[in-house]
């Protein structure tokens, strides 16, 4: 039975056949693991983007945002790269006051982020004894 499935199979398409398997396969990693989950809403969002399908695009970063919020916390860089995304495709648009609040966030994750990180071989800076005035 199984083989006779996969006969039919042989006629589809390249294109096809690995479309059909990543909506296999993504769905059933996706269900372990919400990061994978944003992961593939990203890459579905990346093709529509580079088409002009913004309006298809948008959604899928938006839920990409909300889950690597939700997994990482809101100063993660992962979430940074992703308000770019968002904010891109909103430039992409003309729509330039929607995008400059998400990437003035983005720089601010990144900003805090690096100064978070210390360089090999340079001492992280010690912490101030007493609050400053």
């Amino acid at each position: 039975m199984a083989l006779s499935r996969l006969s039919r199979l042989g006629s589809l398409t390249p294109k096809v056949l690995v479309a059909v398997a990543i909506a296999i396969w993504v769905p059933a990693v996706a269900a372990d693991d919400p990061l994978a989950d944003a992961l593939a809403l990203i890459e579905q969002a990346h093709p529509l983007y580079d088409q002009g399908r913004y309006a298809e695009a948008e959604p899928l970063l938006k839920r990409a945002l909300a889950i690597r919020e939700k997994a990482l916390g809101p100063d993660h860089p992962n979430v940074a790269t992703t308000l770019d995304n968002l904010a891109a495709l909103y430039r992409s648009q003309g729509r330039d006051a929607e995008a400059e609040p998400l990437s003035k966030r983005a720089a601010a994750i990144r900003e805090k982020t690096v100064s978070q990180t210390p360089v090999a071989g340079i001492a992280a800076p010690a912490a101030p004894s007493r609050p400053h005035p």
